[in-house]
């Protein structure tokens, strides 16, 4: 398993934020987890283990992707609209 606080102190003692930013995102997650609701068929807490942490990292990874998506399709959207505006100023 990854030892995310090392991953965090690394970061920010090289001062490179967006690894940072990541990081306690991903921390955040985890802590999210670990303190989340009793399973609701079984009445337990859930364990965190390394199956665990690869399902919420790849749901993490699924989410940001579908981030990426949705924005670049945005920006794409507004420098289409960009170009047609600036076409029908020049004319």
């Amino acid at each position: 398993m990854i030892n995310i606080g090392e991953l965090i102190k690394s970061a920010v003692l090289t001062r490179n934020k967006d690894k940072a930013l990541v990081y306690k995102q991903t921390k955040t997650r985890i802590m999210e987890f670990k303190t989340g609701d009793k399973d609701p068929k079984t009445g337990k807490y859930p364990v965190y283990n390394e199956d665990e942490e690869i399902k919420l990292l790849n749901t993490m990874v699924k989410e940001l992707e579908k981030d990426i998506d949705m924005f670049s399709k945005i920006n794409n959207d507004k420098a289409k609209d960009n170009i047609k505006e600036a076409e029908c100023q020049s004319q």
